[in-house]
């Protein structure tokens, strides 16, 4: 028969388009991994030993003022797109924002689902606070070891450099480092939407 033959020609004809298109599909997506991976924004900036996502705005306030206003974790709720609130976890033995200070990011209000725990390191006024992260909840990918730190540079005229990083304490896994260059470029994004939430009230 005609047609029938007509139309199984058609479906061979679609079978190797649709082949041929999986492969173009997966020889794409298998690039733009290579991509993400070799373009991360985990990598070594001047003066460090080890990679770490790194962002950083500049504000027109001091950097106590600064300092101060990252310091309170209750600010948390004003500035994070990624966080709807903070809790101190042992602000009755140490005050919120100083060595020692332990506190409780929740994503949701009603705290389920993701969350994590920090532990401030450093604290040097008005310079730097120094921050390590642990005890995630729910993360799509985990990594341990992480820290992050606020930087804070003394600009002319009573401005401020505002600097956010994330890296490792501690040399990564090969398997952590691999997530973290992915993970690297939601970080990133998330940096930038804060520091101008942060830029935003701090000037205001």
């Amino acid at each position: 028969n005609y047609d029938g033959m007509g139309t199984l020609a058609v479906f061979r004809v679609l079978k190797r388009f649709l082949k041929r298109a999986a492969i173009l599909l997966g020889f794409a997506v298998v690039l733009l991994l290579i991509a993400l991976l070799l373009f991360s924004p985990f990598q070594k900036h001047s003066g460090q030993m080890m990679p770490s996502v790194q962002c950083s705005i500049e504000i027109d306030a001091p950097a106590d003022s600064v300092y101060a206003y990252l310091g309170n974790s209750a600010n948390a709720a004003q500035w994070s797109v990624w966080v709807d609130h903070i809790t101190p976890l042992n602000a009755d033995v140490v005050p919120d924002g100083e060595v020692g200070s332990l506190r409780r990011c929740f994503q949701q209000a009603d705290e389920r689902c993701l969350r994590w725990d920090e532990e401030i390191l450093v604290a040097e006024h008005g310079l730097r606070r120094r921050l390590s992260i642990f005890n995630l909840v729910d993360f799509p990918m985990e990594a341990t070891g992480l820290a992050t730190e606020q930087i804070y540079l003394t600009l002319p005229r009573n401005r401020t450099a505002l600097t956010f990083t994330v890296f490792y304490l501690n040399p990564p896994t090969p398997w952590d480092y691999t997530k973290t260059l992915l993970g690297a470029w939601l970080i990133r994004d998330i940096f930038e939407d804060n520091m101008l939430n942060i830029k935003k009230k701090i000037e205001q």
